[in-house]
């Protein structure tokens, strides 16, 4: 049973007439107790301790008992009730005995020593005490390593935690300041311990509203040691208590005694020496060696025990080694445990040599992080609160962690399908069923604490966010009695439990997927909540926090400086076993991380708002910012971050930042990109990594209304995705800077941005599966101030993938390239200074079948004027051959082409590049503008220009300024508003397919004229329309196999013929 002590508590003492109760108030014993206090003898109850035993004495009950003397225990002490022990000038010295209390006041005189308890016990319980300084029970600030401060640690807090009062770690009178205290080893995975068995300082254990200060004139250091797990402080078991961190907490970085193992359990038959290979890692980074060790050590053979002296004997011994030494473990005789200089980490590689051995005779322990923590928030620490401005410094391990009280990790992987009654709690098992049901229940019951939640969630560090979101649980007694159903829950959020539930089975909706289900349901007892504001995090080797509690708030904290063992990121907030969290960090800063300032591992809703990332100084740090690698539904808003690179995945929002270097990977998890402004960076999308989430569909992340300033060269690719991106609304703004990455051929204020030969570009050249998961768009983006370099205008385009587009306003060259084939559209794009040019990587280049068909709508591609007639948009030989290009370009690829509304302009002298169309299937423009400043012919027979594969190409109501066409048969020109005249000045003409409907044949020769009807042109309904102008005559001619019904001769001048298709080469004809 917990137990509460207000700070205003009742007391029974005798007044001095000795028959009267008297309740006196905490807050006013100083006063009414004065008088008593200074002058003993006028009231008996007030007693001058003369004996130890005294204490002990049940007729001293309820007694004021000063202490103006120095005691020392000779033996264990109970004190008798309700007395009140008052610091009068004396000291009463443990002697290494115990104190115990039964409901017992203290009152210490300012920051004496009073209980000096550097050794002894004071036994944890009804003390009544508001303010204890740790130099009132003995402790010593001497700054000397061999004074191990943590028994007079645990004795404060003992006292103080039962009262729910405060301790204060004060420098004391003519001290340094400087508290030395051992660790307490924690034995157990350093992720999930419980309590340590040995003594350790606990603030709460039990009690709640505990408050510890560490005054900021203050250090406390850990004693350097070698232990691989262990912790200084603990909150446990305690609600709303608080560390007050003026000061400072420091572990043993520096001079801790790293160890690693390794064994070898067989003996070579053959060969002469083993190879070791020690290798010292630096103190600030695990990935960058400083110096290698790397000897060869003679071995006997088939003697496995003579082998492992010799290694043993050469490591202690040689020179090589002079800073190490080696032992047999004394827990399994088949390692070496290999201790090295303190404060140096290194690594092991043990391989065989010459011999005959194979890493699977080896093991080489290597171990790559100490888990030494300053401080752990212990199970069911509620609503802790670190404040003070203070700093935590110099771990071997990390700073803060959440340790926890677990039950088990209860994995359900084999799912029944069936029937579920939700009001009686019956299964049916159905092969079809609506649901699947986990087979056995999953207990909730535990030996130390009562669960306080549950959560459901899949596979640890998956992936998977988890197409099937939401799911039941039937609740049992814990005789497997129905109880009740839940209604439908969601995955990754806490589940209260209510005490009657004991056990539960997990329901959910039937899905084919059900048989790769591998899912936890775990009960918890972790600490919930808390608070971390105003410290500073410094120097600490493997993190800073990990694994922080569900719902922790981290207010404008700075972190600098770790790094040294892996993980080494400042804040890694991962989850525990997967429990949803929705902490907050706020207004922090983060410089100088070896691996990264903040990893979302796992966890849900962590809000990342106003912080700012700092550039490394160092170039040993990690140019990580934020990464929420399998976390879901992370807010990351209103942060600077400075030449660090970013993970955002699984439905998270990233917006309102300001971004400068570095890059932004994207995972296709849903998330949202959005009114950020980004400063020379780059872009990928996960899949570059590997890291590609599963989110539902692996919905597409979408970018959106970000400003994107460019003003400084980068390396690589500027944009590196997959297709599975949204961008919408996003204006990009480039100049000059730029280009500085170019070594020739640069002319400013001009970029290069794709097929660059140092791979400095923009490309969208990633092959994209058609898997109804890469739905990657483009809409309404803006692009300006970016062109190609001279000597590549001709063949450097902005790349897209060939996914939709609807908007995309840019002034530079445009290319459509990979993008799985299919049909496509592209709408509202105008090319303000280019050419566009479709490549189609993924299209396949067959000839036959049906082919999927590519429309663009309502485009515009505007050619500038060339720079001379070998440098420009259109033609260039700096190649040491003609390199020409075309204002529109197809590839010779399985695609039908339909352009709506769209317009293309040149500028310029050079002529014939209008068009170059290679594709396979047909062409219809339908409303479209050609138009060049120069004329300019579009001659479809010209084969360098459009293939022979090339199929039928339609205009409809077309207008050519400056521009005239040369069809083939097989193509037309349809004008739908207009009457169009053909007009013939020769006397004989052979129609073409272009001359039906409304176009008219003009035949203006006086003389006898004939125009032939050819066959095989035209399709039924068809309407040929011929008209004599001149004086002469017109006969109509049937062409071989088609047949005029009608009159074939022009009954007068200016006469019309119309000619009816009627099916087949049939032709009526009447005329007017």
């Amino acid at each position: 049973m917990k137990k509460y002590i207000l700070y205003i508590v009742s007391f029974f003492m005798f007044s001095m007439s000795f028959g009267q109760e008297t309740k006196i108030k905490y807050r006013d014993l100083d006063t009414e107790l004065q008088s008593q206090i200074d002058n003993p003898g006028v009231n008996p109850n007030v007693l001058i301790l003369s004996d130890l035993s005294q204490l002990a004495d049940p007729s001293n009950s309820g007694k004021i008992i000063k202490v103006q003397n120095i005691f020392t225990m000779t033996n264990d002490i109970t004190i008798a009730s309700n007395i009140i022990l008052i610091d009068d000038g004396g000291i009463i010295h443990s002697g290494g005995f115990s104190l115990t209390p039964d409901n017992t006041m203290v009152l210490f005189n300012g920051e004496d020593i009073f209980l000096d308890f550097f050794t002894g016990t004071i036994v944890m319980g009804s003390w009544i005490v508001n303010k204890v300084y740790a130099t009132n029970i003995g402790a010593v600030s001497a700054d000397n390593s061999s004074t191990d401060n943590r028994n007079s640690f645990i004795n404060l807090l003992n006292m103080v935690n039962s009262s729910s009062g405060t301790a204060v770690f004060n420098k004391g009178i003519n001290q340094t300041g400087i508290y030395y205290m051992s660790a307490s080893a924690i034995p157990l995975n350093p992720f999930y311990p419980n309590r340590s068995p040995e003594p350790t300082v606990y603030i709460g254990n039990g009690y709640d509203g505990v408050t510890m200060i560490i005054e900021g004139d203050v250090t406390i250091k850990k004693i350097p040691d070698n232990l691989e797990k262990s912790l200084l402080f603990q909150a446990y078991d305690t609600k709303g208590s608080k560390l007050i961190l003026k000061g400072r907490i420091e572990g043993d970085r520096n001079q801790h005694n790293y160890i690693t193992k390794y064994y070898l359990n067989t003996a070579p038959t053959s060969g002469t020496f083993i190879n070791f290979r020690l290798l010292e890692i630096d103190p600030e980074n695990v990935i960058i060696t400083t110096k290698t060790i790397d000897e060869n050590i003679s071995v006997t053979l088939n003697d496995l025990s003579t082998i492992k002296s010799e290694i043993l004997d050469y490591i202690n011994n040689n020179a090589a080694f002079t800073d190490y030494s080696a032992v047999v473990d004394p827990d399994d005789s088949d390692y070496f445990i290999i201790t090295g200089p303190a404060g140096q980490y290194f690594k092991l590689e043990l391989s065989e040599g010459d011999t005959n051995l194979t890493a699977l005779q080896f093991n080489e322990s290597n171990i790559t992080h100490e888990n030494n923590f300053l401080f752990t928030f212990g199970s069911n620490s509620d609503d802790f609160i670190i404040e003070g401005g203070g700093t935590f410094y110099g771990s071997s391990g990390d700073a803060i962690i959440c340790t926890a009280q677990l039950n088990g990790s209860g994995g359900v992987i084999n799912f029944v399908r069936g029937d579920v009654n939700f009001d009686t709690g019956e299964l049916t098992s159905n092969a079809s069923g609506k649901y699947v049901y986990a087979p056995s229940l999953r207990d909730f019951s535990m030996s130390t604490y009562s669960n306080r939640w549950f959560y459901v969630g899949m596979n640890a560090l998956s992936t998977v966010i988890t197409l099937y979101p939401n799911y039941w649980v039937l609740w049992y007694d814990e005789n497997d009695n129905f109880i009740e159903s839940s209604p439908l829950l969601e995955m990754h959020r806490r589940v209260n439990i209510k005490p009657q539930w004991k056990k539960a089975r997990l329901i959910f909706d039937y899905t084919p997927n059900y048989t790769s289900f591998f899912i936890f349901m775990d009960p918890k007892s972790l600490p919930l909540g808390g608070v971390v504001k105003d410290i500073t995090f410094d120097f600490n080797r493997r993190q800073h926090i990990s694994n922080p509690p569900p719902d922790l708030q981290i207010i404008n904290c700075r972190f600098k400086n770790v790094g040294g063992a892996s993980p080494g990121f400042d804040i890694d907030w991962e989850d525990l076993g997967k429990y949803s969290t929705d902490g907050l960090v706020q207004g922090c800063t983060f410089e100088n991380s070896a691996s990264g300032s903040l990893i979302i591992k796992g966890a849900e809703g962590v809000k990342i708002i106003d912080n700012v990332f700092e550039t490394p100084t160092d170039k040993k740090a990690s140019l990580i910012g934020v990464s929420t690698g399998y976390g879901r539904k992370t807010n990351i808003s209103n942060n600077t971050i400075i030449g660090k690179n970013d993970f955002v995945d699984i439905s998270s929002k990233y917006s309102n930042n300001y971004k400068t270097r570095g890059y932004l990977n994207v995972g296709a998890g849903g998330s949202l990109i959005s009114d950020n402004v980004f400063e020379n960076i780059q872009f990928r999308d996960g899949q570059d990594t590997g890291l590609i989430t599963e989110a539902p569909g692996k919905s597409t992340s979408v970018l959106k209304n970000n400003i994107i300033r460019i003003s400084k060269p980068w390396i690589g690719n500027l944009i590196n995705e997959y297709g599975n991106l949204g961008w919408e609304n996003n204006q990009w703004f480039f100049n000059d800077k730029s280009i500085l990455h170019y070594t020739t051929n640069i002319i400013f204020p001009l970029v290069e941005i794709a097929f660059s030969t140092n791979s400095s570009s923009i490309q969208s050249r990633r092959i994209i599966v058609d898997d109804g998961t890469h739905n990657g768009y483009y809409k309404n983006e803006y692009v300006r101030g970016i062109k190609p370099n001279p000597v590549n205008y001709h063949n450097i385009g902005w790349e897209l993938y060939a996914q939709p587009i609807d908007g995309y306003d840019i002034d530079t060259n445009l290319s459509i390239r990979y993008g799985f084939m299919g049909d496509k559209t592209m709408n509202n794009v105008y090319v303000r200074e280019g050419w566009l040019r479709f490549y189609l990587d993924q299209f396949t280049d067959i000839g036959t079948g049906e082919f999927p068909i590519y429309e663009i709508k309502n485009t515009s591609v505007n050619v500038p004027a060339e720079i001379d007639e070998n440098e420009g948009y259109l033609l260039n030989t700096n190649y040491g051959a003609t390199q020409w290009t075309t204002a529109l370009r197809t590839p010779k690829k399985d695609v039908n082409f339909i352009f709506i509304n769209c317009s293309i302009h040149v500028n310029g002298t050079i002529t014939g590049y209008l068009l170059k169309m290679d594709h396979n299937g047909t062409t219809l423009f339908d409303n479209c503008v050609f138009s060049a400043e120069t004329p300019d012919l579009i001659d479809f027979n010209d084969t360098e220009r459009f293939s022979l594969t090339l199929g039928e190409v339609t205009f409809i109501d077309p207008e050519f300024k400056n521009v005239s066409t040369i069809l083939r048969a097989k193509d037309e020109i349809i004008y739908t508003h207009k009457i169009v005249n053909n007009t013939q000045t020769a006397a004989n003409y052979n129609t073409v397919k272009n001359d039906r409907n409304d176009t008219v044949i003009r035949m203006e020769n006086a003389s006898a004229n004939t125009v032939t009807i050819i066959s095989g042109l035209y399709d039924t309904n068809d309407i040929i329309k011929v008209r004599q102008s001149g004086t002469g005559t017109t006969t109509l001619v049937a062409d071989s196999g088609v047949t005029i019904n009608g009159t074939l001769v022009s009954p007068s001048q200016y006469a019309l013929a119309t000619l009816h298709h009627v099916g087949g080469d049939t032709w009526e004809v009447t005329w007017q």
